[in-house]
Formats: C-alpha cells, sequence, structure tokens
C-alpha cells in the first residue's frame, strides 16, 4: 500500500500490478513495486471516464499509450471497457494480487482455459471476484475495498 500511496501521490498509474511484479526481500516489511513498462502519468486532461479505442495485436496486447494496459488476470473492469485506467485501476490489480498471494493461484483460476471468458466475465459481468472461503473478516474487509 506504501509503495501504491508513493506511486499515485506523484501522479503515476502503474497498470500492471500483480505477485510477479512485487520484489520480497528478506524481510517481510521489503517489497519493492517493479517492471514499470506499462506505467504512466495520469492525465491531467483525459476525464477518467472517457472511452478509449482498443488497439491489440494478435496476442491481445495494447500497443497505444491510451489503450488499456495490464495483465487479464489482475486487470480492473473499466480498464477492460475501454475506460482510462486511473488509481481504482491498481487499488483493483492490488485486491487480485491478495487474492494470488492468498490461495497460491491467479485470481478467477476456475476460468483459466478461455482467455475470452476471464476477459468477459471481469468486464461485462456483475459476478465478483471468489473469495476464499477461509478468509478472515478482516481480509474481506480490504478486498471488498479494493475491488
Amino acid at each position: 500500500m506504501e509503495g501504491l500511496t508513493y506511486l499515485h501521490a506523484q501522479e503515476i498509474v502503474h497498470c500492471d500490478i500483480k505477485g510477479q511484479n512485487l520484489l520480497v526481500g528478506s524481510s517481510s516489511e521489503s517489497v519493492k513495486i517493479a517492471d514499470f513498462n506499462l506505467a504512466r502519468k495520469q492525465s491531467d486532461d483525459i476525464d477518467a471516464n472517457s472511452m478509449l479505442r482498443k488497439k491489440m495485436d494478435v496476442h491481445g496486447i495494447s500497443r497505444s499509450s491510451s489503450d488499456f494496459k495490464g495483465t487479464p488476470f489482475w486487470i480492473a473492469p473499466e480498464a477492460l471497457q475501454g475506460v482510462e485506467q486511473s488509481f481504482p485501476s491498481d487499488i483493483w490489480s492490488l485486491g487480485c494480487t491478495v487474492v494470488e498471494m492468498y490461495q497460491g493461484c491467479p485470481p478467477w483460476v476456475n476460468l483459466a482455459l478461455s482467455f475470452v471468458s476471464v476477459i468477459s466475465t471481469i468486464s461485462c459481468s456483475n459476478e465478483n471476484l471468489p473469495l476464499p472461503k477461509d478468509l478472515s473478516e478482516e481480509g474481506k474487509n480490504f478486498l471488498d475495498r479494493c475491488f
């Protein structure tokens, strides 16, 4: 949270928060955010609710700085819908990362057989991310706030 708070205070949206992009040091208190390849400055002149065109290559990877960015299992619904990614998108991805760390596999893993089903479930359905059943109330509250 401290890392995202710092980035967001600098008006930087990471756009690809996930376990693979977190570096954990020998101390459990030493976690750093890595891989800023998709990061960008929050644009003051673009309304966070504006729709943007999606141009993707054959692998589904965004090729324009204004298109959605990130990894499907961790990407926020608004980003998949073409809305400008902003700080809340990083918070959604953080929640997905906490689920990933807790259960030891990516969120939405039950849909892993189909890229299209993952994208459509996240972007178009009202289905919530399935939370681990044995998660504490504090954990559920944290994730509810992230999502």
